[in-house]
Parts: C-alpha cells; structure tokens; sequence
C-alpha cells in the first residue's frame, strides 16, 4: 500500500534516502507528514466510490416505503440520521440522478405494471403514492413521454 500510495520504488527509495540523511528531528517530522498526506490522498482516491453503509440503507428504506405519499428527502434522510443535503449529494454521486427522481422512477414503474393489471388510472395513482391521477399524469408524462391512460392503451393492443 505504502509503494503505490508514495508513487512506486523509485519514489520510495528518494524518500528513504532522504530520510536516511535528515538531521533533526524537524526534519524527520515533515517527511514523515508528508508520508501521511501521500498515504491519505492515496486512500482517499481509491475509496472515492465506495458507497457508505447509509447510502444502502437509504435506498432500501425508499424502495419499501415509495408509495408512501409523504415520502421525501427529509424524511429519509431523517430515516438513515444524515442531512437532507448530504443524502441529495451522494444521491447524485452513487446514482446519477436526484433522490425524488429515484422515488418517481420506482413509482412509475409500479404504475406501469399496475396498468397492465388493469387497475384504473386513479387507483394506480393511490396505490404508488401520487395524490390525485393528475399528478400521475403529469410524472407519468415526464418520465415516459406519453400519459397513463395511453401506456394502457398500448399495452393492451
């Protein structure tokens, strides 16, 4: 780990020179800190996308609770004891899209096969969180391109 965090032999073997040839104390002391900051900055760049046990933790609780119509950023971040903006920030990071993108993908797709089922707009819209079936319509049309009732259609043909 020392090897490749201080940049190979080569550069090991100046900094064990250079350490062999320091004569004081001072001396030792930086390259030594500079040994921890090389060692940390290492760590720091191999670990960079290593989810926290949160993250998973945050994600679960969503995919169970997502038809919840209260559902929020707050009230997972509350659920996984982290802030609001940090969970939006590793949101964005670990996922590449935004906490309430994620709760409105889940619902979507649950909308989707609740239609196929033959369950009607409204009902679906209860069922996966939505308040009213215009709030259905209107995600459902973002994130599909076309409206409930026309997915239905389609899928029955």
């Amino acid at each position: 780990l020392v090897v490749k965090a201080m940049g190979g032999i080569e550069s090991n073997n100046g900094l064990i020179n250079k350490l062999l040839k320091t004569k004081s104390a001072k001396e030792i002391q930086c390259n030594i800190n500079e040994i921890f900051i090389k060692l940390h900055q290492y760590y720091i760049s191999q670990n960079k996308d290593i989810k926290p046990t949160w993250f998973d933790e945050a994600v679960c609780y969503i995919d169970h609770n997502f038809y919840n119509q209260n559902i929020n950023v707050e009230s997972v971040a509350n659920q996984v004891n982290i802030t609001p903006s940090y969970l939006s920030q590793a949101f964005k990071k670990y996922e590449g899209i935004s906490v309430l993108e994620y709760i409105h993908k889940l619902r979507i797709e649950r909308a989707k096969l609740l239609l196929k089922e033959g369950y009607t707009i409204k009902e679906v819209a209860d069922k996966v969180g939505y308040t009213n079936s215009l709030a259905l319509n209107r995600a459902f049309k973002r994130y599909e391109g076309i409206t409930p009732g026309r997915y239905r259609d389609s899928e029955q043909v």
